[in-house]
C-alpha cells in the first residue's frame, strides 16, 4: 500500500515531517542514538554531533532528547542555524528570556548570560542546532568561541547530514563526540511505526 493510499485509508500520513514529540515510536536504532546522545551530554562532551541522512528523524531525536533532559539541562533548540553570528547570538538571548542591550556585542552578552547562568547554579545549557548544514562557518566558528569561553556552562549538540563542518571543528581543536542514527526500518519496524502513527 503506498502512502498516498495510507493518507486516503485513514485521512492521515503516517510519514508526514513532523518534530511532535508526542509522534515519536522508539526503535532499537532510535533509542541506541538517544542513548549514546544523553550519555555524552551526561559525560561533559562539550560538542555532540548527531549524524544521520536526511528525513531520518534527527528533528525529532532532538525534540525527544530535549525532553529526556529537561531535568538536568536546560536546552535551547535552534531550528533554523542559517544566521550570521549576531543574529543567532541575538536569537539564542531572546530564547533565553534575555534581550541583548544595545551597547555589547550580541556574542559578548550572550557569553555574559551563560556565565551568569553558570554562575546562580541554574542547570548547564544545551544548544541543540538543527539542519547544522545550513550554519554558515562565521557562525559556527562563533558558537565554537561561545562554548570554550563558557566551559561546562554550555554544551552544543549539532544535527547534521554528513561530516559537514569536520574541518572546520579540527582547525578550532574541537574533537566532537559523534553518535550515528543508523538502521533503516525493517518490515516489521515499518507495520509497528505506520499503526502506531495512525
Amino acid at each position: 500500500m503506498s502512502a498516498v493510499q495510507l493518507m486516503t485509508k485513514f485521512d492521515r500520513d503516517p510519514f508526514a515531517d513532523t518534530p511532535d514529540f508526542d509522534a515519536y515510536i522508539p526503535r532499537t536504532a532510535t533509542e541506541s542514538t538517544l542513548v549514546g546522545l544523553e550519555m555524552a551530554l551526561r559525560d561533559g562532551a562539550r560538542v555532540v554531533c548527531l549524524d544521520g541522512p536526511a528525513g531520518s528523524g534527527k528533528t525529532l531525536l532532538l525534540r525527544v532528547l530535549e525532553e529526556r533532559i529537561a531535568g538536568d539541562f536546560a536546552s535551547v533548540r535552534v531550528p533554523y542555524p542559517k544566521l550570521d553570528p549576531d543574529e543567532f547570538c541575538l536569537w539564542a538571548l531572546s530564547a533565553l528570556g534575555r534581550a541583548g542591550r544595545g551597547d555589547t556585542a550580541p556574542e559578548q552578552e550572550f557569553a555574559r548570560r551563560v556565565a551568569r547562568r553558570a554562575a546562580s547554579g541554574e542547570r548547564p545549557l544545551v544548544l541543540m542546532i538543527d539542519d547544522t548544514d545550513l550554519l554558515p562557518i562565521a557562525t559556527l566558528h562563533a558558537l565554537l568561541r561561545l562554548q570554550r569561553s563558557t566551559g561546562d556552562a554550555m554544551q552544543l549538540v549539532l544535527a547534521r547530514t554528513g561530516a559537514r563542518h569536520t574541518d572546520e571543528l579540527a582547525q578550532a581543536g574541537v574533537a566532537p563526540v559523534t553518535v550515528e542514527l543508523e538502521g533503516a526500518m525493517d518490515r516489521a519496524e515499518m507495520e509497528h511505526y505506520v499503526r502506531a502513527r495512525l
